[in-house]
């Protein structure tokens, strides 16, 4: 197992090399959350690269993957294949823009208006992350959120989910041989509930990430501190709607393959599955059932292998499709690895999942929020078949009867990025918010500047009360004591960064420092506004600015377009028009 960054085998229920584990998080803290954001982006994008489709890492993880894994290969790769995009550089900070807000907040204090004073997003510290098993891809994507907080992880993988883990580890090792990131988790692998293991773990940890069922959940929660943060993402249950106005307003043959393929994909085995479709009243369902066999059948991919227990499930829910067929008139239609039947008792129930649907009936929207509601605690996800017209009252009553998520059909399963999930931002939950309250004065700054940056200390103007008894400082100060040949002007010493030069239009050029945060954040900014006019991740971009003589605009559009994860042809101003990469 991948213990920081070393291949060990430690054995976890003896108690002193278990406090050595914790203590040796503990010590890491401060290393990490020391470590500017950028770079831990940079190291993630790394790993990603190394799951790009052909490598050496990829075609391993494949293997393990079909092994491991109950799912069809194809639908491995599929999901496989989403590794190296949730790594990229783009993705991860626009996740942090729409959880955070500023990503600088990880780094120092900033101000966030209206708020008067600065704030900043403090690390929770050492975080433990309980997997689960059902989609493999869940235990990396809570890794990625504790290494964005710069929290130190501790990851227990799932009993079916173990090696996957261990090869991203791997990755981490090949991509990260600064140690910015391989070195600031663990993988523990135990069986969940062995008490010697989890409870010190439990009482040493500053927050947990806890994915599973029920029991699962109840049980750690209830051996926590108070105080450990503790992020819960239990059991929950998804559902489709599909209204007389959506019907109409939609082709019905893509709409059943949306529908099919929300029903299909992880073999319902995610919490955003849908489990059950609410059918308005007036819809023949005699129709429109065989029209979703249809598109099940075609869907591309078979179900994969499913457990004795789980094709139990499902052959107790097969029984009960008959009966009602039987009793009630009812209708099913049942496929080679698939079933869906009507049951008219109303209600939302769990499906048997393995591809099973339950399809229900509803008189109008309050009836459907009174049939939702008995699981309010445990809802997520609506697949929402809707008219334009009818969407706003549809979302607003389902959301108060405890819906945390709306989509188009056939999105049930992809989400937005930077979308709260199960109604939290992880993001948030992962760090502390912590206020200065100091309000910004100018004349106390200004009376600190005359005494400790050398130019003013030696105008002697002692201690001003007003900002008129300053002296003008015009642009000749600054180019005078420009930090390339002076001190003066600094109130600290340079940090690491770039001296760069204008253009020299007067004959005269200026010089000015950035420091290598500085220029990251005008990089930032400049991505930004390249990606709202248009600008795409994946795209081929050629900068044409000129590189050299001091100037900054190459580096700088280098930069920005290295934040929005295209691929870049760096030809320059100069560059000869005849060369082969541009025609």
């Amino acid at each position: 197992m991948k213990i920081f960054g070393k291949d060990l085998n430690p054995d976890l229920e003896n108690e002193s090399v278990l406090q050595k584990i914790l203590h040796e998080a503990r010590e890491k803290t401060e290393v990490l959350k020391d470590t500017p954001v950028a770079k831990i982006i940079d190291t993630l994008s790394l790993v990603g690269q190394q799951f790009a489709e052909g490598t050496e890492i990829y075609r391993e993880a494949l293997k393990i993957l079909q092994e491991d894994s109950s799912f069809h290969p194809l639908e491995n790769q599929r999901t496989l294949n989403l590794l190296p995009h949730l790594l990229s550089k783009a993705e991860l900070w626009h996740r942090l823009e729409c959880e955070l807000g500023d990503p600088a907040l990880l780094d120092r204090f900033v101000t966030i208006k209206p708020f008067a004073g600065k704030i900043r997003a403090e690390p929770l510290g050492v975080v433990l992350h309980i997997t689960a098993g059902n989609v493999f891809l869940s235990s990396i994507d809570s890794l990625i959120q504790g290494f964005l907080t710069k929290n130190v992880s501790l990851l227990k993988p799932s009993s079916q989910n173990r090696r996957f883990p261990e090869l991203v580890a791997q990755a981490f090792s090949q991509a990260d041989p600064q140690n910015i990131l391989r070195d600031k988790f663990a993988i523990l692998p135990f069986q969940g509930g062995n008490q010697k293991i989890q409870t010190p773990l439990l009482q040493a940890v500053d927050g947990v990430i806890a994915w599973g069922g029920a029991d699962s959940v109840l049980s750690l929660k209830k051996d926590l501190p108070i105080g450990t943060r503790f992020l819960e993402f239990g059991p929950k249950i998804s559902f489709q709607v599909l209204s007389q106005n959506g019907l109409k307003a939609r082709d019905k043959t893509r709409l059943m393959q949306s529908l099919a393929s929300e029903i299909c994909g992880w073999d319902q085995s995610a919490c955003a599955s849908p489990q059950n479709l609410f059918i308005e009243s007036g819809i023949d369902i005699s129709k429109l059932l065989p029209d979703l066999g249809k598109a099940m059948e075609i869907y591309p991919l078979r179900r994969g292998l499913v457990s004795a227990d789980e094709h139990l499930e499902i052959l107790k829910e097969k029984s009960r499709a008959q009966i009602y067929t039987h009793l009630h008139q009812s209708h099913m239609v049942e496929g080679s690895d698939f079933l869906l039947f009507h049951e008219p008792k109303p209600g939302l129930r769990p499906s048997a999942l393995g591809r099973t649907l339950i399809l229900k009936t509803y008189k109008n929207i309050d009836d459907l929020c009174l049939q939702v509601s008995i699981h309010q605690r445990f809802l997520q996800s609506c697949s929402l078949s809707v008219s334009d017209s009818e969407r706003e009252q549809y979302t607003q009553k389902l959301s108060a009867s405890g819906v945390k998520r709306f989509c188009e059909p056939g999105k049930i399963l992809e989400g937005l990025s930077g979308a709260p999930h199960d109604g939290k931002l992880p993001l948030r939950e992962l760090v502390s918010f912590v206020s200065d309250e100091q309000k910004t004065d100018l004349i106390a700054f200004a009376n600190e500047c005359l005494r400790t940056v050398p130019y003013f200390s030696d105008l002697s103007l002692g201690t001003i009360k007003t900002l008129e008894e300053l002296p003008l400082t015009d642009k000749s100060i600054f180019s005078d004591y420009s930090p390339h040949k002076s001190s003066k002007l600094l109130r600290t010493p340079l940090e690491p960064g770039y001296y760069f030069a204008s253009g020299g239009t007067t004959g005269n050029p200026k010089y000015t420092y950035y420091s290598t945060k500085e220029f990251d954040s005008v990089a930032l900014m400049l991505s930004q506004s390249y990606k709202m006019n248009g600008l795409k991740e994946g795209a081929t971009v050629a900068n044409l600015f000129v590189a050299g003589n001091l100037w900054s605009s190459f580096l700088a559009v280098h930069k920005a377009l290295e934040f929005a994860s295209v691929r870049q042809l760096p030809l320059g101003g100069l560059a000869d028009e005849e060369l082969g990469c541009v025609s």
